[in-house]
């Protein structure tokens, strides 16, 4: 083995000089003593520590979506279903259940930043159901819709209309067939507005013998994932089939 070459600086730090690590931290340290006993500029040595500590890159697209779980007195609670009936592959029915919520909400569709399906198009036959029974759903934009409900907690149903099977179909689209499909991500998931870092479940009903595939993180149960935000449950579709 490769004998290392270490050095005490100031009595203290002991750094091994083979490593590039090593030797960049020892630059470093021995430059800002430098720059201190020659009463330079303090700006200078606090940009350089500020430049050290942002090697290390994100890489989620929200700093929150790295930690699993947050917790929040006013978070929504969510809880969706997504059920593939293969008597009728033409459509995916979808449940969001949402408890500690206000009587007054939005609920939307996400639009891709790279690519936007618009699948909106696609929800039909949308209602929400309460405590109390129906509440109110009010389309206030082409993919935005206000939720009047009482207590606390709402239950919407919908289901996504899958465009026919004699139109092209890029491979990030959802689909379904006789021997499995692609559901879940922007096409058939709503989200709260202004509650995109609330964590939810999603359970799949599907047809027996079929088996799921995600990046959306395991359970217990082989049919339910968690997904730490909506970032996460947008962008990690369900592959399911046999």
């Amino acid at each position: 083995m490769k004998d290392s070459l270490c050095v005490v600086y100031q009595g203290i730090w002991t750094i091994d000089v083979n490593s590039r690590i090593a030797g960049s931290i020892l630059s470093t340290l021995l430059l800002i003593e430098i720059i201190f006993m020659k009463k330079k500029c303090y700006t200078l040595v606090i940009t350089m520590l500020f430049t050290i500590a942002g090697i290390a890159q994100n890489p989620f697209a929200n700093w929150a979506d790295a930690t699993d779980l947050r917790y929040s007195s006013r978070q929504p609670v969510i809880h969706y279903q997504l059920t593939v009936d293969s008597s009728d592959l033409s459509s995916i029915n979808m449940e969001m259940s949402i408890t500690n919520i206000p009587d007054t909400f939005h609920v939307a569709m996400v639009a891709h930043p790279e690519y936007d399906d618009q699948y909106w198009r696609y929800v039909e036959d949308l209602y929400v159901e309460t405590k109390t029974g129906r509440g109110n759903i009010i389309r206030k934009d082409s993919a935005l819709w206000q939720v009047i409900t009482k207590g606390g907690s709402a239950h919407l149903h919908y289901r996504i209309h899958l465009p026919g099977k004699g139109t092209f179909r890029s491979a990030w689209k959802a689909f379904l067939s006789a021997a499995g499909g692609l559901v879940g991500g922007p096409h058939c998931f709503m989200y709260v507005t202004g509650a995109t870092l609330a964590p939810s479940y999603v359970t799949l009903n599907i047809p027996k013998g079929w088996q799921a595939v995600t990046g959306l993180s395991s359970t217990s149960d082989p049919n339910t994932f968690f997904a730490s935000s909506v970032g996460i449950l947008i962008d990690d579709p369900i592959m399911i089939g046999k």
